[in-house]
């Protein structure tokens, strides 16, 4: 699937070879659309970035590829607490949001992120792009006050949750499958 001039086969495809001594023919392969994507995460459109989001756990379980990190000293400066990864906007690529929080549980002894958070710097609505973005899809859409849901049927994404100032992704844990 191409998206934005970036071809996002790598975030699905098996890598079905250990390479000892020798370059690894998946990233030889997939290498500059990686570079495409990371760039696109760090300066595209916000709207187009959680549309990226959307769709690379719409209908599979993706590679766990999404940093927003300045740099790897940033991506240090991280805040660990409570099964949760929080970076703040000093340490984040981009000046458009306020804070990024992934949260952590273990499946199987391998750690997944089960839930990504955005806060944004001012405000956004989203929600024709999520309706746009998970047609073909099932899903409900539902108002707690200033929150809209949507819960998703038979896919790796559980529910969004959209506020003027936040974008919430959960994962369905009972579909999602780690790739290495």
């Amino acid at each position: 699937m191409e998206f934005e001039g970036i071809n996002l086969g790598f975030l699905w495809h098996d890598i079905n070879e250990k390479i000892l001594d020798a370059p690894n023919p998946f990233d030889e392969k997939w290498r500059s659309d990686m570079v495409k994507y990371g760039k696109f995460n760090d300066s595209g459109p916000l709207e187009k970035v959680l549309q990226l989001l959307i769709i690379a756990y719409k209908n599979d379980s993706p590679r766990v590829m999404f940093t927003l990190s300045k740099d790897i000293e940033s991506a240090g400066k991280a805040i660990y607490k409570d099964n949760q990864v929080i970076q703040l906007r000093d340490h984040l690529a981009r000046t458009d949001i306020e804070k990024f929080i992934r949260t952590k549980k273990d499946q199987n002894g391998l750690e997944i992120y089960t839930e990504i958070l955005f806060e944004f710097t001012g405000s956004h609505n989203f929600t024709g792009m999520v309706e746009k973005t998970l047609k073909g899809k099932v899903f409900t859409k539902s108002l707690q006050g200033s929150k809209t849901i949507f819960k998703v049927n038979d896919s790796p994404i559980d529910s969004i949750e959209l506020t003027p100032k936040s974008f919430k992704l959960k994962i369905n844990d009972q579909i999602y499958k780690y790739k290495y």
